[in-house]
């Protein structure tokens, strides 16, 4: 929940003003930090990796660079997570839920994210959920041959993800990148799949 107060002229003055600080003035706001990578129908694949290209689609990615922060932009990461972006299923035999299962945790895939050439992991990757939630829903509707199935799925509950609390750091101009390692050749499924990695956290960049 959010408060809802008044304040003075010159309270909201200095809220809105960047700090002074020795060196530059610097401003830090919340950010999600993410990359898109694509888990292809036909399987096989054991390695996706993600944030070391650059995407003109600002819905798959915002990187600015490839495998780096800009400078003097800095990140510090606090949630990370994992979102299976499913198509819809509306079939007689849907997929939505079996794709989801065969994605996040059938082939026991993990997470790692790599800093200047130094691994942090390995994490369980139904350990990293996202925000919107293993949940799904779905139904059945008419008789026969006349039956139509629909259902979607999510790497859920909506947790926030695997919980850093602040404690990775990502430094302008320094080599970061994040993959997924499945344990062995991924399964198929119905359809080409996106997969987004999310880093949630706080960036730092100056006031020009």
């Amino acid at each position: 929940m959010f408060q809802i107060r008044p304040y003075s002229k010159e309270q909201l003055d200095a809220f809105t003003t960047p700090a002074q600080i020795a060196g530059g003035n610097m401003e830090a706001y919340p950010k999600i930090l993410y990359d898109t990578q694509t888990y292809v129908a036909a399987g096989s694949a054991t390695l996706l990796t993600f944030f070391t290209t650059t995407n003109a689609d600002l819905t798959l990615s915002n990187m600015e660079g490839p495998g780096q922060l800009p400078d003097p932009k800095y990140f510090n990461i606090w949630q990370m997570r994992c979102h299976v972006i499913l198509p819809e299923s509306d079939a007689a035999a849907p997929t939505a839920w079996r794709d989801l299962q065969s994605i996040v945790d059938t082939r026991r895939p993990r997470f790692r994210i790599t800093i200047q050439d130094k691994p942090y992991g390995d994490i369980p990757l139904i350990c990293m959920p996202t925000v919107g939630g293993l949940n799904g829903f779905g139904y059945t509707d008419g008789t026969g041959a006349g039956v139509v199935s629909h259902e979607y799925a999510l790497n859920g509950p909506p947790t926030g993800g695997f919980w850093v609390g602040g404690a990775l750091w990502l430094k302008p101009k320094v080599n970061f990148s994040a993959t997924i390692q499945w344990g062995g050749a991924t399964a198929a499924v119905a359809a080409d799949t996106l997969i987004r990695i999310e880093l949630g956290g706080v960036e730092y960049r100056a006031i020009v």
